[in-house]
């Protein structure tokens, strides 16, 4: 709707200028006859001379400033066309971007609009009902062999007279699967000790996972890992995702986030180098080179 009302008024703003052109260039001709007949007057009416002199003068002047006005007025009609063609790529873009759906490009479902694309299955009709055939194995999830927690449950006495019964050793059995997320704190404390004969004094060191006061361990730094490299999740959100988990036990910030992933990416120095020197032995670090300048342009 937008780009009709700028192409009619684009169309209707040409057309003026291409009438009030048309008019100052049939009056520069009007005038031009004119000066050509006060021109030959001139020759019979000495008299008359200066004053027809003065006149022609005003009406080049008239032309000239028509002229200037004429190309004021085309340099206004390119600048409105340059305009009127930018709005049109810009019209065209909005347009193919609300085309765009969840369906038709790499957009998520949850972008598309209030009306969803409708899917239609590429599949032949086979005439049997959707869902699992009769005599389907399923494929669900298998109960565990060794559950950690038992609950048994067996009747006491006959809910019809309240006699006592014999529980037979058939049962059937469903399982909840869960797991606990809990804290450890491992302290390692070191003490010293004097000899009571010569009074040299021995004191234990800490091994060397215990670099601190306090630091955070192997489980810790890969869950870190995996939410902050692996998953995606920015530096604060992973510090609060591990904050919630402990049960605020866990004061950690995006400072200590940071700092654990690149001491995690260090030790991985090694790793790097050695498949630098195998691409270079084997001829592919140039490809692996090009790869790279193409990717930053």
């Amino acid at each position: 709707m937008r780009s009709a009302i700028l192409e009619k008024q684009n169309k209707d703003l040409r057309v003026r200028l291409e009438n009030q052109a048309a008019k100052f260039e049939m009056k520069a001709a009007q005038y031009e006859e004119e000066i050509l007949e006060l021109k030959e007057i001139m020759g019979t009416m000495p008299n008359q001379v200066s004053m027809l002199q003065a006149y022609i003068l005003e009406r080049e002047a008239m032309i000239d400033a028509l002229k200037l006005e004429i190309l004021d007025l085309k340099g206004k009609l390119s600048n409105q066309l340059k305009i009127s063609e930018k709005l049109g790529l810009i019209i065209n873009k909005l347009k193919a971007r609300l085309k765009k759906n969840s369906s038709t490009s790499d957009k998520p479902p949850s972008s598309d609009a209030f009306v969803k694309p409708k899917t239609q299955s590429m599949r032949e009709k086979s005439g049997k009902q959707p869902g699992g055939q009769f005599g389907h194995e399923g494929h669900g999830p298998k109960l565990f062999e060794e559950p950690t927690r038992i609950i048994e449950k067996k009747p006491c006495s006959c809910g019809k007279c309240g006699s006592d019964i014999d529980v037979c050793d058939d049962y059937i059995r469903r399982q909840v699967v869960d797991f606990d997320i809990s804290v450890n704190v491992i302290e390692e404390r070191v003490y010293s000790a004097t000899c009571p004969n010569c009074g040299n004094t021995e004191t234990e060191t800490f091994d060397d996972e215990f670099k601190g006061p306090m630091q955070y361990g192997v489980s810790i730094k890969s869950l870190i890992a995996m939410l902050n490299a692996y998953g995606c999740v920015a530096d604060l959100k992973s510090a609060e995702i591990l904050n919630s988990i402990s049960g605020g036990l866990l004061n950690m910030s995006a400072g200590t986030v940071v700092n654990i992933r690149k001491a995690l990416s260090e030790k991985l120095d090694d790793t790097i180098d050695a498949i630098r020197e195998a691409l270079i032995l084997s001829g592919s670090l140039t490809l692996m080179k090009a790869v790279c300048v193409l990717m930053v342009s």
